[in-house]
């Protein structure tokens, strides 16, 4: 089956699965959603990858299954946009074999043109940014994986409440460059609290002016963290309490209420007259107000203290350690406390609109691993018992040996005895001529010798084959 009609085969029957379980709301976009997919797919088998990645998109804004997403990532790739195709396909390929190899196959191809550059960064969670030519290429939360072209890169990692680790990059070509980030913990500075610090020395109102006309120009072109930036420097320089009305104005919004509530409180502080300390009233009135209908307060204690807190909600990410106490918008957010030598724990929490949510945790230690056993000792195997089996084989063994032992001797002893006799007999028929004498006595003594041996070797037979036969009896 051809890598189409597999894709023709899986779009069909996403297309066609039940709704079931889904909330009603969602049936209308999940319906649109099949149209344009059996669109996206008569367009693919067409080879029209443009208009089918256009139909494609649409189908999984609306429904993001992994079916949609390969379909995508098919048009992509045969459009030339192989890093968007290897991209989608990273976004299925858990959940659909298909979109796995259509990882390898991208990466393959985008392997002779680009380098693989991956970003990992302490503690988890960080903002990766990759800007080329004063652009933002590719964004994400570490680990980020992106394929980049060779060249010059401007690599940004960030934390909210750590300083950013900012680098340049010279990426070489056909090479997997790896760039671990390790965020720490600012130094203290007045700029790093809600409520700033007056400046030490004297002020400089032509300094805090220019910040001032900086910051408006920025505010005016919507750039409004460079705004709040500038306005934070032009109070450093000249701590007027106008500069912090205007910090608070461009934290409203961004949509750090609760930074602007504390920079509005401060203003109605330092305000020099009835009028500008209205203003601010009025403002912190509207903002308070805001605050209670948007955003709640979430308290963690834990224990050990100083554990670290990971909040998370979608792309928004919030950190610090405990005791913490948080303004946060309202909804579901992901809860981690992590301690060092201790066993991490995650929640989820709701926040609800002008409520304080409190959490006391109480982290569990590291159990230590137990020291190994030591290994079995084999015991030897015991001694064999002398008055049991062993005893009784080893004395029938003997018995039978000197059982046959005495039949040998037995037996040697009735040979010479044999000899001794026919000795005597030869003796006797040479009868009493002396010219015999001699060679008589000789064969005499020789006929006596062999039945003294004879008579030894009964005896001795007899008494190994009485013996043998005893223990063969007790035995």
């Amino acid at each position: 089956m051809t890598r189409l009609a597999h894709l023709a085969v899986v779009v069909a029957v996403a297309v066609a699965a039940p709704l079931g379980s889904s909330p009603a709301y969602a049936a209308k976009p999940a319906k649109k959603a099949k149209k344009l997919a059996k669109k996206g797919t008569k367009l693919l088998k067409k080879k029209k990858w443009s208009k089918a990645a256009e139909v494609f998109d649409k189908a999984v804004a609306l429904d993001p299954k992994p079916a949609y997403q390969l379909g995508l990532g098919k048009a992509l790739e045969g459009d030339g946009r192989v890093q968007d195709a290897w991209e989608r396909y990273q976004a299925c390929a858990d959940a659909e074999p298909a979109c796995a190899r259509g990882v390898d196959r991208a990466a393959k191809a985008l392997g002779k043109t680009h380098n693989q550059l991956v970003v990992s960064a302490t503690p988890q969670g960080a903002r990766v940014r990759l800007d080329r030519g004063g652009k933002t290429v590719t964004a994400g939360p570490a680990p980020l994986t992106a394929w980049v072209e060779k060249g010059s890169w401007r690599l940004h990692v960030t934390m909210p409440g750590l300083s950013p680790d900012r680098r340049e990059l010279s990426v070489p070509a056909g090479r997997k460059l790896q760039i671990a980030a390790k965020l720490r913990k600012p130094p203290d500075s007045p700029w790093s609290a809600a409520l700033l610090q007056p400046p030490k020395g004297e002020p400089d109102a032509a300094a805090g002016a220019a910040y001032e006309a900086k910051g408006k120009a920025a505010y005016a072109k919507k750039r409004l963290s460079d705004a709040v930036a500038a306005f934070k420097l032009a109070y450093e320089a000249d701590p007027q309490a106008k500069y912090l009305f205007n910090v608070g104005r461009g934290y409203e919004q961004l949509g750090e209420l609760p930074k602007a509530v504390g920079f509005v409180e401060r203003y109605v502080d330092e305000a020099t007259d009835d009028a500008q300390r209205m203003d601010g009233r009025r403002l912190l009135e509207i903002l308070r107000r805001k605050l209670a209908d948007e955003w709640g307060s979430l308290v963690v204690n834990a224990l050990p203290p100083g554990a670290a807190i990971q909040l998370t909600q979608g792309k928004r990410m919030e950190s610090g350690a405990t005791p913490l106490v948080r303004w946060l918008p309202v909804g579901a957010w992901e809860l981690e406390v992590s301690a060092e030598g201790h066993v991490g724990r995650k929640w989820k929490v709701e926040v609800k609109a002008g409520k304080s949510r409190k959490l006391d945790v109480k982290l569990e230690a590291v159990a230590k691993p137990l020291p190994p056993k030591p290994p079995p000792v084999e015991m030897p195997p015991p001694p064999p018992d002398a008055s049991g089996a062993g005893a009784d084989a080893g004395s029938s063994t003997l018995g039978w040996a000197l059982v046959g032992t005495g039949a040998v001797m037995l037996a040697a002893g009735g040979f010479f005895g044999l000899l001794g006799t026919q000795g005597n007999d030869d003796v006797d028929a040479l009868g009493d001529g002396s010219t015999f004498m001699d060679d008589a006595r000789s064969k005499h003594d020789a006929a006596q010798n062999k039945l003294l041996l004879a008579h030894g070797l009964a005896g001795a037979g007899l008494v190994a084959a009485g013996v043998g036969t005893w223990m063969l009896l007790q035995w």
